[in-house]
């Protein structure tokens, strides 16, 4: 895997386009729940989420955005507001300062998990092997200027170890298990 680019897989094994997605792209409340937790990643992708939903030159769409903006977004961006007019500071507020060790955010670990998940399923190596290809991949890339999208949370960062992708995989395990079941 420290190709420039994700190497095919053979067709009998191969995740469908509609699993890649769903691991991408996650729940909203998954998110909104990681940021509530203390993760600054987490957090900003939220705002990303909700400025989206807010943009000004939405008005001019048929729809009424802030009618469509889901109820975890809205409760997340209400109570914040809420605690801001409280006083509070508004990095608190948001999620941008809590107390902790800095971490890696619900999706960093999310696509870790999966890159060790699809080397898994791919060429039925160990999760120890798989999990340091996933590391050395996520290297290549980060090295090259390659990674983009959700990949860029890698970018411009101490990339973790193999252990930390391992790790990764097995607290997601379940999940991926899961959805390749629901979308094989």
């Amino acid at each position: 895997m420290t190709s420039k680019q994700l190497p095919e897989a053979p067709a009998k094994i191969r995740l469908s386009p509609e699993f890649e997605r769903a691991v991408l792209y996650g729940s909203l409340e998954e998110l909104i729940e990681d940021a509530l937790g203390g993760n600054k990643i987490s957090a900003n992708e939220v705002l990303i989420v909700a400025m989206r939903f807010l943009h000004p030159n939405l008005a001019d769409v048929e729809f009424d955005s802030l009618a469509r903006m889901p109820k975890a977004l809205r409760k997340y961006l209400f109570d914040a507001l809420e605690r801001i007019v409280r006083g509070e500071s508004a990095d608190v507020a948001l999620n941008f300062k809590k107390p902790g060790k800095p971490d890696w955010g619900f999706m960093a670990k999310r696509l870790g998990a999966y890159l060790v998940y699809q080397a898994l399923t791919e060429s039925q190596c160990s999760v120890e092997t798989a999990s340091d290809e996933a590391a050395e991949f996520i290297q290549d890339q980060a090295h090259h200027g390659l990674l983009q999208g959700h990949w860029r949370c890698f970018q411009g960062k101490d990339l973790p170890k193999g252990a930390a992708f391992r790790n990764w995989y097995y607290q997601e395990k379940e999940y991926l298990e899961k959805l390749h079941l629901q979308y094989p």
